[in-house]
């Protein structure tokens, strides 16, 4: 257990839309959106959480 910090960094292009959500065990705790565009599109999100034994972090 313990506090994790956690980056995610997304690159899109082409016209695509696109959701990462980071999931602490059944709950969203961010969401990363990034929106249709004619350019290549960066999105960054960094947090912070409190986890205990047996907690399953994922995107």
């Amino acid at each position: 257990s313990g506090i994790y910090f956690f980056s995610l960094n997304v690159h899109t292009w082409n016209q695509k839309e696109t959701y990462l959500h980071i999931m602490k065990n059944q709950e969203e705790v961010v969401i990363l959106y990034a929106q249709v565009s004619d350019r290549s599109i960066m999105q960054s999100q960094s947090l912070m959480l409190e986890l205990r034994e047996q907690d399953e972090v994922w995107v």
